[in-house]
C-alpha cells in the first residue's frame, strides 16, 4: 500500500479540467509524478508483474465527490509515477489489470486530500 497526501494545489478532477490551462494541468501532473515516484521509492514496495489497484481518495470535507473524476487526472500522473519508480514494468493492461477507485473517510485536515493504493498481486 502507497498513500500519497496532497496539498490543495495538487488535486483536480476531470470536472476542473474545462477550465483548466494546459500549462496548469502539466505543472500539476509533473508534480503529482515526481512525488508518487518518490514516495513508492521509499515505500519498500515490492515490484510486481501484474496486478489490480484500488484507490482511494479522502477528501478534507464530506461533499460530494465522484471517484471516478480522478482517473484521468491525479491518479493516472501517480501511477505513472510509480511505474517510474520501477513498481511495475508498465502501468499497461498487462501489468495492471484493473483500476478501481472508491471514496474513503474524510482526511479531516484543511487543504489535505489523500490517495491510497492498494495493490492486489496477480499471478
Amino acid at each position: 500500500m502507497i498513500t500519497l497526501d496532497l496539498s490543495r494545489d495538487l488535486w483536480w478532477t476531470s470536472n476542473d479540467l474545462v477550465n483548466m490551462h494546459r500549462m496548469a494541468a502539466a505543472e500539476k501532473s509533473r508534480a503529482v509524478r515526481a512525488l508518487a515516484a518518490a514516495v513508492a521509492r521509499q515505500s519498500g514496495q515490492d515490484p510486481m508483474e501484474r496486478c489490480r489497484l484500488v484507490v482511494t481518495a479522502s477528501l478534507p470535507t464530506a461533499r460530494r465527490f465522484d471517484p471516478a473524476n480522478i482517473a484521468g487526472t491525479v491518479s493516472k500522473h501517480a501511477i505513472d509515477g510509480f511505474t517510474d519508480a520501477g513498481i511495475w514494468a508498465d502501468d499497461d493492461s498487462d501489468h495492471v489489470l484493473a483500476v478501481t477507485f472508491q471514496r474513503g473517510a474524510k482526511t479531516s485536515v484543511r487543504g489535505i486530500y489523500r490517495l491510497t493504493f492498494e495493490f492486489e498481486e496477480v499471478p
